[in-house]
């Protein structure tokens, strides 16, 4: 939970960058990599 929040104040730093759209693409392939890290750890490791 404490990444979670971590990521939140990072999406929120992300957001006040010049270039929002890049790095919101880079934030969501992150956020979706660690999602399926956390929920699926045994399928990343074949």
């Amino acid at each position: 939970m404490k990444k979670l929040k971590q990521l939140k104040r990072l999406s929120r730093l992300v957001a006040a960058t010049p270039r929002p759209r890049l790095w919101g693409w880079l934030l969501a392939a992150a956020v979706l990599f660690l999602v399926i890290a956390a929920v699926s750890p045994q399928q990343l490791r074949w």
